[in-house]
């Protein structure tokens, strides 16, 4: 609830804004924020140890993260054929 009370701060703070800046300069304002708001982006960014190079000190801060363990594969290895060719 402390982060909404600082919402109604700042509704008050735009009323005082308005009135010390006049009504031009706060339609002006508002319309920066329109434009600025026209268009967004968002990023989404996966961090994998393997392919990642990081400093000592700052995988030290996860190492379970960014020096896991040896995995065991559940599925068997791929078998060679040894066997040659019938047409040779």
């Amino acid at each position: 609830m402390r982060a909404l009370r600082q919402n109604d701060d700042l509704l008050l703070w735009r009323r005082s804004l308005r009135e010390a800046e006049g009504e031009e300069a706060a339609d002006r304002m508002e319309q920066l924020a329109r434009d600025a708001y026209k268009s967004t982006e968002s990023n989404l960014y996966a961090l994998s140890p393997e392919t990642s190079h990081v400093t000592k000190e700052f995988a030290d801060g996860d190492p379970q993260f960014w020096a896991p363990r040896q995995r065991v594969s559940s599925q068997p290895s791929a078998r060679k054929n040894t066997s040659t060719p019938k047409n040779q």
